[in-house]
């Protein structure tokens, strides 16, 4: 339990933990800005990104006055990293998520599908679809 607590500020998750097992399915409460920063592990080859909101400011006519870039930080190894993202794909194509491939693929066909955990009760994952 404490290997897991102390590793996940690797990815971005600054916040106290309690030490439940159920923290492994998912349980603990984090903001949609700590997620989806976490995820970014496993989209970049094992790095954390930080987001941005802004990523340039430019003048009335333009001209760029200041341009920022997202900072990345090693997380995870790349091998990790593919590993989850090939597991979470696997969802879509063979396991609980294969009825949703079809939905995702009519409205976002260039992009891939990967699922999440879906561990809150009524979540759309969990009900049947229709």
């Amino acid at each position: 339990m404490n290997y897991l607590i102390n590793y996940l500020p690797r990815f971005g998750f600054v916040r106290p933990f309690a030490k439940n097992l159920s923290i492994a399915l998912g349980t603990a409460e984090v903001s949609l800005f700590e997620l989806a920063r976490a995820y970014t592990s496993f989209a970049t080859g094992g790095r954390r990104i930080e987001p941005l909101f802004i990523t340039k400011i430019t003048d009335p006519h333009g001209k760029v006055l200041e341009e920022f870039t997202a900072q990345s930080d090693p997380v995870i190894a790349p091998e990790t990293a593919y590993l989850v993202t090939s597991m979470l794909e696997s969802v879509i194509q063979i396991g609980t998520g294969k009825t949703r491939r079809r939905h995702w693929a009519a409205r976002s066909p260039a992009r891939p599908a990967r699922p999440t955990t879906c561990t809150t009760p009524g979540s759309s994952a969990t009900r049947p679809s229709s």
